[in-house]
């Protein structure tokens, strides 16, 4: 009633102790804490009423932001799924340009190739027409040789020789028969003297300068080895200067008329040093 503590009353004693209460006076402290608790109630009565309302609200405010979050799950769905979708669209984007870069690289290559296309025709063209020309001039100089080598088998054989010069993928094959005998000791000689005068000509591009190094009359038999001395002499006759070359070394006797100056240039022996081509012993 005195509002003082007791632990401070046991302590120091109760000043008031010895008063008498005034019964007015507690009746109006009885009323003011009547009021006061009623007034306590009351507050607590609003409390837990804005307690319940604020307990609502919460409920609402909960369902809110779930319905909320769940609008923001879908937005950051939709937000992933567009993102997703420009990049894929960039990507075909960046494709697309890649093919056209490439459509227009392929487009200049096939004009390029178109170009290169025309003028290989062309060129294919060119290359036929020179092909014709050659082959035109190839088969008059292979018609001409061949009159030249039958020219000159038949002028060491006779007219009853057989003789032929092929053009093949191996080069020129020459062919001399009589009576159906291939004539091969004499083919070499023939075809070598066919060149010389092809050179005399103009048609070849060696110059007519030819050795023959030891054609023997045991090869060819006398009357042919003969005949290839006597026919070269007469192509000496063609103008007044000889316009070729031709040495023959050989062990066999040449014809008469030509066994003697200026035809024979030297006689040569290897029995004696003094009597070889270099008049001496070779290391």
């Amino acid at each position: 009633m005195c509002r003082v503590p007791i632990d401070l009353a046991l302590a120091e004693g109760c000043a008031i102790s010895h008063l008498v209460r005034d019964p007015d006076t507690i009746k109006e402290e009885k009323q003011d804490v009547a009021t006061r608790l009623q007034h306590c109630n009351e507050g607590i009565a609003a409390s837990r009423s804005e307690v319940t309302t604020l307990n609502g609200r919460r409920s609402l405010l909960t369902e809110r932001r779930i319905s909320i979050d769940a609008k923001l799950s879908g937005l950051q769905g939709k937000a992933d799924k567009q993102l997703q979708d420009r990049q894929q669209r960039w990507f075909r984007a960046k494709r697309l340009t890649d093919d056209v870069a490439q459509y227009a690289d392929l487009l200049d290559r096939i004009s390029k190739s178109q170009q290169v296309s025309v003028n290989l025709d062309t060129r294919d063209e060119e290359l036929r027409d020179l092909q014709a020309a050659l082959r035109n001039r190839h088969s008059d100089a292979l018609m001409r040789i061949n009159e030249i080598f039958s020219y000159v088998c038949r002028g060491l054989l006779g007219n009853q020789v057989s003789a032929k010069v092929d053009l093949s993928g191996a080069g020129l094959q020459a062919t001399v028969e009589v009576g159906g005998q291939a004539m091969e000791s004499l083919k070499a000689i023939a075809f070598d003297l066919a060149g010389i005068l092809l050179s005399i000509e103009g048609r070849s591009g060696v110059p007519a300068f030819c050795v023959h190094d030891s054609p023997r009359e045991a090869d060819l038999g006398q009357s042919i080895y003969h005949r290839t001395f006597r026919l070269i002499r007469s192509c000496e006759l063609i103008s007044a200067e000889p316009m070729f070359q031709y040495i023959i070394t050989t062990t066999s006797t040449p014809p008469h008329e030509l066994s003697v100056a200026p035809y024979v240039v030297a006689r040569l022996s290897g029995s004696a040093v003094e009597e070889r081509l270099l008049r001496r012993n070779l290391p």
